[in-house]
C-alpha cells in the first residue's frame, strides 16, 4: 500500500498565493457522525508562507494536548478565522449535508478578511456563496484545512465537555457526542436528551423520526 502523508502541506497554498491570490483560505467540519451535539465548522484564512505553522494537520492525527497548542496557535498566527454552528435541532431539519453547507457558511461570514478562493474538505460538500474548490481528504493534505479543522475540533470538544455537566450520565465529556458502548447504554438506560440527533440511526428508529432530505451538493 502506499504510504499516507499525515502532514498537512503548504504547497497548494504557496502556488495559489504566487498566482495572484491575495488570501487563501481552508474549511472543515467536525461532528457528522455524532449522535448528539451541534455540527461544527471552522475556516482559516492565510496571506504569506511565514503562516504555515509545521506540525499542524488532521485533527484527528493530533493528540488533545496537541490540538489545543496548535488552536492557540493558529489563531494567532493567520489572518482571520471564523467558526460556524449549526444545532442538533436545525441539523434534523436540514439533514447532514445541508447543515455542513450552511455551518460552513456561517464561519465564512464571520471572517473579517475574506478569501479570494477556499479549500473545502470534502467532495460532496459546497457552498453558492463562498468561491470554493472541493478536495478529497483535504484535511490530510493542505495546511489551510488541517488547520480548520484543528479550530472545529477544539471548540466542538470543549463545547461538548461543558453541555456534559447539563446533559450527565451520557459520558459526553469523553465521547463528545459520538456513539461509544457507553453512550449507546445510556441511551439504552435513561433515554434521549435535546442534544441528540433524532433524524440518526438509532435514535430516529427510538423516536419514529421520518424526513426526507435533499442533500444534494
Amino acid at each position: 500500500m502506499p504510504r499516507i502523508n499525515t502532514h498537512a502541506s503548504f504547497s497548494l497554498e504557496y502556488s495559489l498565493l504566487h498566482k495572484g491570490y491575495n488570501f487563501v483560505a481552508g474549511v472543515d467540519e467536525v461532528g457528522r457522525g455524532c449522535l448528539a451535539g451541534p455540527l461544527v465548522s471552522a475556516i482559516v484564512v492565510v496571506s504569506e508562507e511565514s503562516q504555515f505553522i509545521p506540525g499542524v494537520k488532521d485533527s484527528k492525527l493530533l493528540s488533545a494536548t496537541l490540538r489545543d497548542k496548535f488552536d492557540e496557535i493558529i489563531r494567532n498566527t493567520v489572518v482571520s478565522f471564523g467558526i460556524g454552528v449549526v444545532p442538533n435541532h436545525e441539523l434534523d431539519d436540514l439533514g447532514i449535508n445541508g447543515a455542513t453547507r450552511v455551518s460552513m457558511q456561517r464561519a465564512y461570514d464571520q471572517l473579517s478578511q475574506k478569501p479570494d478562493i477556499v479549500l473545502v474538505d470534502g467532495k460532496n460538500i459546497s457552498s453558492p456563496h463562498f468561491p470554493g474548490v472541493q478536495i478529497t481528504a483535504g484535511d490530510r493534505k493542505h495546511f489551510v484545512i488541517s488547520a480548520a479543522s484543528v479550530i472545529a475540533k477544539v471548540y466542538r470538544d470543549q463545547l461538548m465537555t461543558e453541555l456534559a455537566d447539563k446533559f450527565p450520565g451520557y459520558d459526553f465529556e469523553n465521547n463528545v457526542g459520538y456513539g461509544t458502548k457507553r453512550h449507546y447504554d445510556a441511551i439504552n438506560s435513561i433515554g434521549i436528551c435535546e442534544l441528540h440527533r433524532k433524524s440518526f440511526s438509532p435514535i430516529k428508529q427510538l423516536v419514529g423520526w421520518e424526513k426526507h432530505y435533499d442533500n444534494k451538493s
